[in-house]
């Protein structure tokens, strides 16, 4: 914790990252490297190189459209996770968790105004473009969720020209096909 605690409290000085080429750190990573199983100090050790080439996301200087550092009260989040190494898939297994979730969800529905609305939580935006076109894919066709692609019609997309590459992914895995990935500039 001390050295985690040292890494958030410097989080915004100096540079946001001190770049190595692949191969430079790979070097120092040294991943090949023979483990010993409950050493401490060479867990705290790796746990200090991580952060020492790792970008300091929550500095002033580093500037991304999907993630930036994260505060206090996620980290502990992450903390409580990482502890009780649980999902939310059922309420059997992760009761608080499943409840949170149903919160979560209920109230971004109600912060937009969706009355009776459903959602879902997702791994990443690129999993949820994949969940959004099987919806619409199933809405369109509701045999294909029982039958598969079968004998059915030719299924499109329509995307935007600079859609983001997962469209292309979830036409392949949905059996929709690239090349029924209509791009409009």
């Amino acid at each position: 914790m001390t050295i985690i605690r040292d890494y958030y409290l410097t989080r915004r000085e100096g540079c946001f990252l001190d770049y190595k080429s692949p191969e430079d750190l790979a070097r120092i990573l040294d991943l090949d490297k023979a483990d010993e199983n409950g050493n401490w100090n060479e867990i705290f050790n790796w746990v200090e190189t991580y952060l020492a080439y790792s970008l300091k996301t929550h500095h002033p200087s580093f500037v991304n459209r999907m993630w930036v550092g994260a505060n206090l009260p996620s980290i502990v989040g992450e903390i409580v996770t990482a502890v009780t190494n649980t999902s939310a898939c059922t309420y059997e297994s992760a009761p608080v968790s499943t409840l949170m979730e149903k919160y979560m969800i209920s109230t971004m529905l109600e912060l937009v105004g969706f009355v009776n609305g459903e959602g879902q939580m997702t791994t990443g935006s690129s999993n949820a473009n994949m969940i959004a076109m099987m919806a619409a894919r199933n809405s369109c066709e509701k045999r294909v969720k029982f039958e598969g692609l079968f004998g059915q019609k030719r299924f499109f997309g329509f995307v935007g020209a600079d859609a983001h590459y997962s469209m292309d992914k979830a036409a392949n895995i949905l059996g929709i096909g690239i090349n029924q990935l209509v791009k409009i500039p």
